[in-house]
């Protein structure tokens, strides 16, 4: 599993360790969830009908449309089943 953090804080606001042992509890709560899930996630967001998404979504669909801007001049792209 792979997690990004956005933060809108600083760390004198609230300490990065905090934040992990907050994380990592809400993610061992959701452990049987999480490991039930397909772990052949969509990346490209552009292949329509894969997905539904609302707005809370939206930080991860920007990390995964820049993952491909990154990813395209180098010739790579979404390999999935």
């Amino acid at each position: 599993m792979c997690q990004w953090l956005f933060r809108n804080d600083t760390e004198a606001d609230c300490p990065s360790q905090m934040l992990i042992d907050f994380d990592y509890e809400i993610t061992r709560e959701g452990k049987d969830i999480l490991e039930s899930n397909d772990p052949d996630a969509v990346v490209n967001c552009r292949r329509r009908g894969v997905e539904c998404s609302m707005n809370s979504d939206r930080p991860g669909i920007l990390i995964r449309k820049k993952l491909m801007e990154l990813l395209a001049p180098h010739g790579k792209a979404e390999v999935y089943r």
